[in-house]
């Protein structure tokens, strides 16, 4: 199985290293982005002229700098970007201006009080508020999740037609996102299209994409957090914003704000897009499905089902890469394998394009763990590949929000697996991909399936389907 066709590298006359250039990782369809990796692991670090950036798409270059502490993730000072400045006192808020210098500027603001783009001792403080109580309120989620997606399998499972990303992963995952950071259980269609189109605008300006559109939603989305945020001060609950709005370490209500907006909005964009494209990847080899439900069924409970899929999750998180690159900015000069890096200069660390390099197995994998990402099963024994998906282990900025993606997308396949046995992609003249070029994920994804009666009730019926 491939997560994209093959398609032959462009053809380049002249110095081919010269050739590739930042443009070309940012703007390419996603079906031509793996040959373009494959060429830039050749380089190792490359230095893009046209962008005066440097790009690595390769794993032992992309863990060195993540692991540095001479790389930030916010530019440094001096470099043509202001440090971010605190925010106002707490209960005001003043409207951005009516210019759109003014609303742009207003939205740089926000996104530098973020945890992604702070460093240092900016970044332990902010870490040590959000980082305990999201992986604690995570984890108790668990059963929330389990109940979520079996009412929404409940929902589409007589129908022999439906839509992956609208029946299944919004709804799952930004529902989920919702109900941990605001308390509310079930949101209105409407109200969640709302916390998608809000979502989607944020992720696309954090990644530098700005447009006239995104830059209103997230305007908006700024104003009802504020408003949010008055109104769990005045009637907390257990949600986690009224423990965020109870910690008296936060420097003031924007850098509350932008906080919880970025929390909403990386996790659930990013999560919905691994759950989809992890289908996606499945459904392309009906004999790996029937394979996957004949070994889940072979389990004696539930627990040894969730055993069993955890490979296959680091599997799919591995082949499918939520944020595509991170940037990272010099604050000295340093000398990375043999490239010198001068103080001032960003480097784009493509993470999808290291998973690419595990896939492909021109990394060596570690001696305990035999090829997880395995073409023919993904459900081979064995610990996973090491795969950088949610950044390094060694960095302070690996992803907090990881072990409730990974519960979510495997809570998921566990039950789209034993409901669907003949579960297939619908044919489609084209699969349609969202504009965000650091996300690249699909924004449509029909399925068609035969229901079948008692198809769900024992086991040895499921069985002889799957065969």
């Amino acid at each position: 199985m491939t997560l994209y066709p093959t398609l032959a590298p462009r053809t380049l006359d002249g110095n081919a290293e010269q050739e590739l250039r930042l443009l070309d990782f940012k703007y390419a369809q996603p079906p031509a982005l793996l040959p373009l990796y494959r060429r830039l692991r050749q380089h190792g670090l490359l230095y893009d002229e046209r962008s005066r950036s440097w790009l690595c798409a390769h794993m032992s270059g992309l863990l060195s700098i993540l692991s540095d502490g001479r790389f930030v993730s916010g530019r440094p000072a001096g470099s043509g970007t202001p440090p971010p400045t605190p925010g106002n006192v707490r209960g005001t808020h003043p409207a951005p201006g009516s210019t759109l210098r003014d609303r742009k500027a207003s939205i740089a603001r926000l996104l530098g009080r973020q945890l992604l783009v702070n460093d240092g001792t900016v970044h332990t403080r902010l870490q040590g508020i959000m980082n305990p109580v999201l992986r604690q309120m995570g984890h108790d989620m668990r059963a929330s999740i389990e109940q979520r997606v079996e009412a929404l399998l409940d929902a589409i499972e007589s129908a022999g037609r439906w839509e992956v990303v609208q029946d299944l992963a919004l709804p799952l995952v930004l529902g989920s996102m919702v109900q941990l950071l605001l308390g509310v259980k079930d949101l209105a269609l409407d109200s969640l299209q709302q916390f998608n189109a809000w979502s989607q605008a944020l992720a696309s300006v954090t990644s530098g994409f700005f447009s006239l559109e995104s830059m209103q939603y997230v305007l908006a989305m700024q104003e009802t957090f504020h408003v949010l945020l008055a109104h769990k001060r005045e009637a907390p609950s257990s949600d986690l914003l009224s423990v965020l709005v109870a910690d008296p370490r936060w420097q003031d209500d924007d850098e509350l704000v932008a906080n919880a907006m970025m929390l909403l909005a990386a996790g659930s964009v990013t999560t919905t897009k691994a759950l989809i494209q992890s289908l996606w990847l499945l459904l392309q080899d009906a004999h790996a499905w029937a394979h996957l439900r004949t070994e889940l069924l072979a389990c004696t409970d539930a627990r040894a089902q969730v055993q069993l899929l955890k490979p296959l999750v680091e599997w799919l998180l591995c082949r499918v890469t939520p944020t595509r690159y991170v940037v990272r900015w010099a604050t000295q000069d340093s000398t990375i394998e043999g490239k010198r890096i001068q103080a001032g200069q960003q480097v784009y660390l493509f993470l999808e394009g290291a998973n690419d390099a595990l896939v492909r197995q021109e990394t060596p994998f570690d001696d305990a763990a035999p090829a997880a990402a395995h073409e023919q099963c993904p459900l081979l024994p064995g610990k996973p590949a090491p795969h950088v998906t949610f950044g390094s282990s060694r960095s302070p900025h690996y992803c907090p929000g990881a072990p409730l993606a990974r519960l979510l997308l495997l809570h998921a396949l566990q039950a789209v697996l034993l409901r669907f046995p003949s579960l297939q992609l619908a044919p489609v003249p084209v699969h349609p991909w969202g504009k965000n070029a650091n996300l690249g994920a699909l924004v449509a994804l029909p399925v068609i399936h035969i229901p079948e009666r008692g198809a769900y009730a024992s086991s040895s019926t499921d069985q002889s389907i799957a065969s």
